[in-house]
């Protein structure tokens, strides 16, 4: 049997909003995959929230998707 590590409760919220913008946006996990160099077993794992992204990851998800990179990562910026 495999042991996968727990979920992470911020990386899972960052994988649930990376589902939300990815999905509204219309593209799969193979598509940000190729379009980002990120491999598509981690981006499986962050949707997850078996992983989490590192700030240069969320920036080069936050680009492909056209989303800022509060859209991923939690809190607009203050104004």
């Amino acid at each position: 049997m495999i042991a996968f590590p727990d979920a992470d409760p911020e990386g899972g919220r960052i994988g649930e909003r990376l589902r939300t913008w990815r999905t509204r946006r219309g593209t799969t996990l193979e598509d940000l995959s190729r379009g980002t160099g990120l491999a598509l077993e981690h981006l499986r794992r962050v949707e997850a929230g078996r992983a989490r992204l590192a700030a240069d990851e969320i920036e080069a998800l936050g680009r492909r998707l056209g989303v800022p990179v509060w859209a991923l990562g939690g809190s607009p910026p203050a104004t």
